[in-house]
């Protein structure tokens, strides 16, 4: 049985990636936290001023230019399956799917995994993704949780799979794909990723098959979207069995390819709509409040169906939003059978919701992207 822990040179675990990092590359600038420095040292004896070394990078921190935080295009966390052996199965995380499968299946000499190099195992099939991460550290966060599902922090303990009987499952992420298919599940409801608005696309049919026979029953959050694309199974599929370890080696490259550019491409268009409209002179207000909105200013955000031009101000829609998820929480405490059925926090961020004009859903985290990437294009 293939292991899950992760060896990739660009995908490792969270706790090596935090490891590596210096003190020096600690920022001293952001949105979430500020250094406080102590003030510098004087000797009174010769009135002199000390200057730490802290200090001294700190002004050297100061004279770089300040970086934006900028939300990764695609980062997401995929399961790969062994096409030789179909109960040999993979858990990495990558910004670029369809080249990380180049180099699982070594049509790239450069990166993959050892685990995934082992002989036999070759080709990889990639049957499913979770995407829609804010940064690289949540989706480094998300892997190393499936990967040891029976240890992270992420599931509670009283929700952990239980073996047989009826101790908890000390095999990591669970060693069968209905293992890990309700590790995901527990993952995708759990208190730290609920509120990302994470996606997952699956890519075979019986994986399909597998996540909604659900075998361990368990729900999955109303918010969270399923895109399925199953009408290719990998390419090179017509070739004889010999001949599978040839160029390309296997594996769906095509079909992971064509759902990131369809993806990527769609990005494209909500951040050029977008744009559009700061060249128009009409005077733009809020959908919700009618206040007249100032483009130039970063409090701003548009819905991203199509033939819908709705404007909103930051807080209103994300208030609105807030008011609709405070309805579904109350209703789901009416209707809870006990205390364990019940959310456990009420909402205070927004998930989805409804544009005023238009009346379809929009996430929250696709809104909040495409306006981080609208200010850091008029800033440069």
């Amino acid at each position: 049985m293939m292991s899950d822990k992760n060896n990739d040179d660009d995908d490792d675990g969270v706790f090596n990636f935090i490891s590596q990092i210096k003190p020096s590359e600690l920022p001293t600038k952001s949105p979430y936290f500020s250094l406080q420095l102590p003030p510098p040292t004087t000797n009174s004896a010769t009135n002199t001023t000390t200057t730490t070394a802290a200090e001294i990078e700190n002004e050297n921190d100061d004279e770089q230019e300040e970086k934006h935080f900028d939300f990764p295009s695609l980062y997401c966390v995929y399961l790969l399956n062994s096409l030789p052996k179909k109960n040999s199965y993979y858990i990495g995380s990558t910004p670029d799917p369809n080249r990380r499968l180049r180099q699982h299946n070594g049509d790239l000499s450069r990166g993959g995994a050892y685990r995934t190099k082992r002989r036999g195992a070759r080709p990889w099939k990639m049957v499913l993704f979770v995407y829609g991460f804010p940064s690289k550290i949540s989706a480094l966060q998300f892997e190393h949780a499936w990967q040891h599902a029976d240890t992270t922090r992420f599931i509670y303990f009283q929700k952990r799979l239980q073996s047989k009987n009826g101790k908890p499952n000390g095999q990591g992420g669970g060693a069968g794909i209905h293992q890990k298919l309700a590790n995901l599940r527990l993952l995708l409801e759990s208190p730290g990723f609920v509120r990302m608005g994470l996606k997952l696309a699956i890519f075979d049919k019986t994986i399909y098959g597998h996540w909604m026979s659900n075998r361990y029953q368990i729900p999955l959050p109303g918010h969270i979207l399923v895109k399925v694309e199953t009408h290719d199974t990998f390419d090179g599929e017509d070739t004889e069995e010999g001949d599978l370890e040839s160029s390309f080696q296997g594996g769906n490259y095509s079909q992971i390819k064509r759902f990131k550019e369809e993806e990527l491409g769609w990005q494209k268009y909500y951040f050029e709509t977008s744009l559009k409209h700061f060249d128009e002179s009409t005077d733009k207000k809020c959908a919700i409040c009618q206040v007249p909105i100032n483009l130039t200013e970063k409090l701003r955000c548009f819905c991203y169906q199509k033939n819908c031009d709705a404007f909103y101000h930051f807080n209103c829609w994300s208030q609105s939003m807030v008011d609709e998820m405070d309805e579904l929480y109350n209703n789901q405490c009416i209707t809870a059978k006990d205390e364990s059925d019940k959310p456990i926090v009420q909402p205070l961020l927004p998930i989805k919701g409804k544009c005023v004009k238009c009346n379809k859903v929009n996430f929250w985290n696709i809104v909040v992207k495409n306006a981080v990437h609208i200010d850091k294009y008029l800033d440069s």
